[in-house]
């Protein structure tokens, strides 16, 4: 079978994400041609891209991929090989015999998708969501930093809050309700949502299980993942309360905040988690102070649009820098650096302990 290379190493990337790095499990580290589709999964996560072949079965990503990158052959032929057991791939020059694996050794087939339950997922919806992954974390012993926590309400008002956490921020979203949404909280895994952002580039559908997430994106890709285990949820929503303030205390972010913080970071960023002095005071100036032995200090001062009440607290400016882009509006207190954009985010960062 002839195939144009491009076209087929566009398919293969796409699923490349759910490809097994450590051969464990052997399955996992191919992929699966059915005929009609490639299928990659690693246990987290599981990718089906429609392609057309005309044989079926199991072949190993790494060598696959590494060989059609090297080749400049605008076609590809696959044919099998003298053993059943093999393929034969010619790309331009070159022949590599390939080993496939029995099609009935495949360990995972996308679940049944009916998208009449599935709710609508548009560029807003993946614009909120990868501002979500500003927050992740990477603390297993925590089960909510792994991934995004959906938590509908189905009260006499109807919305979705999304919230994330690396236990130093917090991100709130809320969202209308999706119309079909109706699932319980659970926790979307990290890497779901990373793909689902990096798939799809106009619209789609997603579908909550019980144990599991899926998606149908652009050009009938579909998409897998296994929810996180959460058996003790943080009360997120209560620590928010605690936090943010009513929207008319928020103050505009002047333009030159974020290279102001830059500028602080410099002095203190061979020190990881060190924290910078961030103040405001009576005359809604914003100061910024850091201090790094060996190296020197500095100051910088910018003036606010609108009042904010005076405060002084510490914060790590790796935390501020990571969030900062396209937020709006800021508002601080002794607990936490809030900061809104769009109306519906708030990205929370916590008082780090004054190490001086």
């Amino acid at each position: 079978m002839k195939l144009p290379r491009i076209a087929f190493l566009k398919a293969l990337n796409i699923a490349k994400p759910a490809l097994a790095s450590k051969e464990l499990i052997l399955e996992m580290t191919h992929y699966w041609f059915t005929g009609d589709s490639i299928i990659a999964y690693d246990d987290k996560i599981g990718i089906e891209v429609p392609f057309k072949t005309d044989f079926s079965g199991g072949l190993q990503g790494r060598l696959l991929l590494g060989i059609l990158e090297k080749s400049a052959a605008k076609e590809v032929e696959l044919i099998e090989g003298e053993r059943n057991s093999e393929m034969v791939l010619r790309c331009g020059n070159a022949r590599a015999n390939l080993a496939l694996l029995d099609p009935k050794r495949i360990i995972w087939q996308f679940p049944k998708y009916d998208e009449r339950d599935a709710f609508a997922v548009d560029k807003d919806f993946v614009s909120i969501l990868s501002d979500m992954l500003i927050c992740v974390g990477q603390n297993v012993s925590v089960p909510d930093t792994l991934g995004v926590t959906f938590e509908p309400s189905y009260r006499d008002e109807e919305w979705l809050d999304l919230y994330s956490t690396d236990n130093s921020t917090i991100a709130w979203a809320r969202l209308d309700l999706p119309q079909h949404y109706n699932a319980k909280r659970c926790c979307i895994p990290e890497e779901f949502c990373r793909q689902l952002i990096a798939i799809c580039k106009s619209k789609g559908s997603m579908l909550v299980e019980d144990d599991c997430v899926m998606a149908l994106l652009d050009e009938g890709v579909k998409l897998y993942g296994r929810l996180v285990d959460v058996p003790r949820p943080e009360d997120f929503a209560e620590k928010i309360d605690e936090v943010v303030p009513n929207p008319d205390r928020l103050v505009e972010i002047p333009n030159r905040f974020k290279m102001a913080i830059e500028r602080v970071s410099v002095v203190i960023e061979h020190i990881p988690g060190e924290p910078c002095e961030v103040s405001i005071d009576d005359e809604n100036v914003l100061r910024l102070y850091a201090k790094a032995v060996d190296y020197g200090e500095i100051r910088d001062a910018i003036r606010l649009k609108g009042d904010h009440e005076e405060v002084s607290s510490w914060f790590d400016p790796a935390l501020i820098k990571r969030g900062v882009d396209n937020r709006t509006e800021m508002f601080i207190s002794q607990d936490a650096l809030v900061m809104r954009g769009p109306e519906n985010y708030y990205m929370l960062i916590q008082t780090a302990d004054r190490r001086r």
